[in-house]
This record gives structure tokens, sequence and C-alpha cells, in this order.
């Protein structure tokens, strides 16, 4: 990856992995939602300041969805699954909300949690490989 943001993204995206079976978690908005699922949403930043050191705070909400109000104790250990994997990826989780999500059809519940992590402050691209010096050849 290229920048900070992409592999902050895959990093989250590869600790949720595990959460639900194969093709119910998303590093982006599903074109489809089968429930239950999770998928990442777009990232919001802002920077600070860190023990004098200048850092982005890098942003995520990912969002935990399931078919209806019926299934809220499977939203329940969801949250929690959440929070763990974000821990355990370095992530800070900073709050949870519940909210409704019309998907042109059913009614869908979703757990809303977002994560933050904090990144270097000088560039949210890697910056680039040093070419590999050429060897001095004797004379």
């Amino acid at each position: 990856m290229a920048d900070r943001i992409s592999d902050s993204r895959a990093r989250l995206a590869g600790a949720l992995g595990p959460l639900l079976p194969p093709g119910r978690v998303s590093q982006y908005v599903p074109k489809q939602v089968v429930s239950p699922t999770i998928w990442i949403e777009r990232h919001s930043w802002s920077t600070s300041n860190v023990n004098g050191a200048s850092v982005i705070a890098l942003s995520w909400r990912i969002v935990a969805a399931t078919d209806s109000d019926d299934d809220q104790a499977v939203l329940d250990e969801m949250s929690s699954l959440i929070y763990d994997a974000a821990v355990r990826a370095r992530f800070r989780p900073l709050f949870a909300d519940f909210t409704s999500i019309d998907i042109g059809g059913v009614n869908t519940t979703a757990l809303v949690v977002t994560v933050e992590e904090n990144i270097a402050y000088a560039t949210l691209c890697f910056p680039p490989q040093a070419t590999p010096k050429k060897e001095l050849q004797p004379a």
C-alpha cells in the first residue's frame, strides 16, 4: 500500500474479518447488505499534539448491521467482538451508537462503532523507497 489511510483500513478489515462468516465483512460499504454484516465506512482525521509530537488521529466508522430489532442480542455480541478486535489491531475504540439504516427494503438495525489510531503527522503517504546504490567497481 502506498498510503497510511489504505494501510489502516486494510489492517482494521483484517482484524474484523474473523468475526463473521466469509463474505460478511467488507473493507467498504457493500453493494448488497446480507444480515448480519460488518463494513468500514469512510474515514475522518484531525491533527493534534500527543506528548509534544504532532500526530493525525485517523478515525473509522464500523457498521454492524442486522435485519431487525429482534437481533439485539446479536448486536450486543458484535459490539463486544468489534471492540476487542479493534484493540488487538492497535485502534482505540471511542464510542458506539445504534441507528436504523434504510437499505430500500427490510428495516435494518445497526451499531456504529467509531475507532481511531494516531499516525505520523509528517505525511499520509509513505515516503518513496530509496534506490539501491551501485557498488563501486575497483579501477
